[in-house]
């Protein structure tokens, strides 16, 4: 995957894969902190509900960046 980042990122592909291992890393801090208020908020059941809705959002998103890079490669 970084490779692929690397290319889409021309000139600046250093920049692109640096911007990619943040945002994984955000993704970590996130998922931990919402999976903890989900825990403390609505117990055990919530944390399945949260990751079912978070799980939905990633995979549109990829859809959506995923179509977006196709028509840019046309």
């Amino acid at each position: 995957m970084q490779a692929r980042v690397y290319q889409l990122g021309g000139n600046r592909g250093e920049a692109a894969v640096s911007y990619a291992i943040a945002a994984f890393n955000f993704g970590i801090v996130a998922g931990v902190t919402l999976g903890g208020l989900a825990l403390t908020m609505g117990g055990f059941t919530a944390v399945g509900a949260v990751s079912a809705f978070f799980t939905l959002v990633a995979i549109g998103l990829a859809a959506a960046v995923n179509t977006a890079v196709s028509r840019s490669s046309l």
